[in-house]
């Protein structure tokens, strides 16, 4: 079947020059011919307005295009059975049956009208005398105007077909065209599909690899965590431990720690470990001044990633005195205060992955522990020394105070026999003394001579209290002072 997008539009035009083809020959008829043509021509006409308004009115197209084909073969059957058969002027006009359906029906339909269309040619062919009702009575020239109509109608038809085709293979090229275009952005999204398939292949065997070597290093880790040392203040173990991981894991070449000293002005190298002999007689201090650009960026906690390519390695090793082509530093930090950094350096040109940078971080973070357990251990023995020192004053303060306490006791007793001394012994001697006084205004000088005699002995006994008062306090400050010695 041939196909034609728009088969609306195409009846539309075939109708529409039918009916003008018929009209012309209407016209013809009614100047030369008999009614009866005319009236065959006038119906074919109303029936082609029919179809038509069918056409405008969007009626079915397969029915619009049946109609017409049976339009176009009752008249001319009728036409031919009334002016002399084949020999009539508009026999040719039967192609059109076959024609409009090969355009627009199926093809099985247009094969149906075909034969039909030959049958009935064949039929008033051999039957002619008993179909065929009348002769042709036209002049001669009904034949090149009913040629000329007919092959004017086709050439139309045919052009409208061939516009129609051009315009579909012009569609078709564009359509092929873009086709192409597409194939071809196809083909490239394929190539960047493919692409992407192989980046994502080579991310997921890189992320596995990558899985590997973060497990791995968790698990070491894991082990460094749960070292003792780390915790118990055991300073240099646990360094050498550290040192010992980083260089079997990384698989570095040295390792070194360096600490920041109190005026921040020098770092200076505490311990370093070594696989060659290159790397050995390392620096034992660097000066921060030397290389203070890279000091500031330790000091903000800068993790560096030197390679043999970056600027910053000429800095390190002009300040460091040796060579290595790759390098992590990683700051530590104490109390919030950078304290010294770890230098991981290798002889081959190393790419440090993220997975390394986490590591040598946790491995600072864990040295940075270890020197605040070593500082607490410190710590510790110096509260356990002034503990031993303050229970030594408590003990011997104890003694002191027990010492003390018998003094006073021996000097209570002292001071309360002097007071006994001072309100009894003394008090007698000086009572007769003073009778005694009273009694000299009054007395004879015979009396006079008993009253000095008496004087004389309460002085003397008053003298010796004294003298022995003194003794007593004399003996108490004795004892005080060798007490105190």
């Amino acid at each position: 079947m041939w196909i034609i997008k728009n088969k609306r539009n195409f009846l539309l035009q075939v109708y529409i020059l039918t009916l003008v083809v018929v009209l012309t020959i209407l016209v013809l008829q009614v100047i030369l011919s008999p009614s009866y043509k005319v009236i065959t021509f006038a119906t074919l006409m109303v029936l082609l307005l029919g179809g038509l308004i069918g056409v405008v009115k969007n009626y079915r197209i397969d029915f619009i295009s049946h109609y017409y084909v049976v339009c176009m073969y009752v008249t001319l059957t009728f036409y031919l059975s009334t002016t002399g058969g084949v020999s009539a002027p508009g026999a040719t006009w039967f192609l059109l049956c076959p024609l409009i359906s090969l355009l627009v029906l199926p093809s099985h339909v247009a094969r149906f009208w075909l034969v039909a269309v030959i049958l009935t040619l064949i039929a008033f062919y051999i039957f002619e005398s008993a179909i065929v009702i009348d002769s042709f009575n036209g002049k001669r020239y009904w034949y090149p105007v009913s040629y000329v109509l007919f092959f004017l109608t086709a050439y139309q038809i045919i052009s409208i077909l061939y516009k129609k085709i051009k315009n579909r293979n012009e569609k078709l090229v564009n359509l092929n065209e873009e086709l192409r275009q597409k194939q071809e952005h196809l083909i490239a999204s394929q190539k960047e599909t493919q692409q992407q398939r192989d980046a994502l292949e080579i991310a997921e065997r890189s992320s596995v690899v990558r899985n590997k070597k973060l497990e791995g290093h968790l698990n070491q880790l894991l082990e460094i965590s749960r070292m003792e040392e780390l915790h118990n203040g055991s300073l240099s173990y646990a360094i050498q431990t550290l040192q010992n991981e980083l260089v079997r894991t990384l698989r570095l070449d040295s390792v070194g720690f360096w600490r920041l000293d109190e005026n921040n002005e020098e770092l200076k190298l505490i311990s370093a470990t070594s696989t060659s002999d290159r790397h050995v007689n390392e620096p034992v201090s660097m000066k921060v001044a030397a290389a203070q650009g890279i000091f500031e960026l330790l000091e903000a906690g800068t993790i560096l990633r030197v390679s043999d390519t970056d600027p910053e390695i000429n800095e390190l090793k002009k300040i460091g005195h040796y060579d290595f082509k790759s390098m992590i530093g990683c700051p530590y930090f104490i109390e919030g205060k950078l304290a010294g950094f770890i230098g991981c350096k290798t002889d081959r040109n190393e790419k440090w992955s993220t997975e390394d940078i986490i590591f040598v971080r946790a491995v600072s973070d864990a040295l940075s522990l270890s020197f605040k357990s070593h500082q607490r251990k410190k710590q510790h023995s110096q509260l356990q020394e002034k503990q031993r020192h303050i229970e030594e004053l408590n003990e011997s303060l104890e003694e002191k105070v027990a010492q003390r306490t018998n003094e006073l006791k021996i000097k209570n007793d002292q001071l309360r026999e002097f007071a006994f001394i001072n309100s009894h012994e003394i008090r007698g001697p000086i009572c007769r003394l003073l009778g005694l006084n009273l009694l000299m205004d009054f007395s004879d000088p015979n009396e006079m001579i008993q009253i000095r005699k008496y004087f004389s002995e309460s002085i003397h006994e008053l003298d010796e209290i004294t003298r022995s008062a003194t003794k007593l306090l004399n003996d108490n400050d004795l004892i005080s002072a060798t007490s105190e010695k």
